[in-house]
C-alpha cells in the first residue's frame, strides 16, 4: 500500500474521530464547544438543535470510520470527505471575508477541513491516475 492511501485511511480515522468526539460533547453539553465558537444556546430549542448536530457529528464519525475500514470504499469515502471539507472550507472562507477575522477556534477548524479536502482531492487524483495506468497496461 503506498503512502497516498494510508494517508487517505489515516485521515478518515482521524476525522472519524473528531466528529465521534465533538458529537458527543455537543450531545452531551451543548453549551461547552459552542461557548469556543461564540453561539450560544440560551433556549431549549437552541439545545435540542446543537444535541441533533451532535448526533450528525456522531454519525458522520461512525460513517468515516467504517469507510476507513474498507479498502474497496476508499474512492466513495474520498468523495464524501470533499464535498463535506469542501463545504466547509468554502463557508467558513465566505465567513471571513464577509464577516472578518474569527478567534482561533475557527481557524482551526479552517486548517482541519483544508487538509481534509486537500488529502481527498490528492486521493482521488491519485486513484483515477491509477485506474488509467491499469486501463492502458491491459490495451
Amino acid at each position: 500500500m503506498n503512502w497516498i492511501i494510508k494517508l487517505a485511511r489515516f485521515t478518515l480515522y482521524l476525522m472519524a474521530v473528531g466528529f465521534v468526539v465533538n458529537g458527543a460533547i455537543l450531545l452531551v453539553s451543548p453549551d461547552m464547544n459552542t461557548t469556543l465558537f461564540d453561539i450560544g444556546v440560551p433556549t431549549t430549542t437552541a439545545r435540542v438543535e446543537v444535541r441533533g448536530l451532535g448526533g450528525l457529528g456522531m454519525g458522520t464519525g461512525l460513517l468515516f470510520f467504517m469507510l476507513a475500514r474498507r479498502p474497496d470504499w476508499l474512492r466513495p469515502a474520498m468523495l464524501v470527505l470533499a464535498a463535506m471539507m469542501g463545504g466547509l472550507v468554502v463557508g467558513r472562507t465566505v465567513g471571513i471575508i464577509v464577516d472578518g477575522p474569527p478567534n482561533f477556534f475557527e481557524y482551526s477548524q479552517l486548517a482541519t477541513e483544508a487538509f481534509g479536502l486537500a488529502v481527498a482531492l490528492l486521493t482521488l487524483w491519485h486513484l483515477d491516475r491509477t485506474n488509467r495506468q491499469r486501463k492502458n497496461n491491459l490495451s
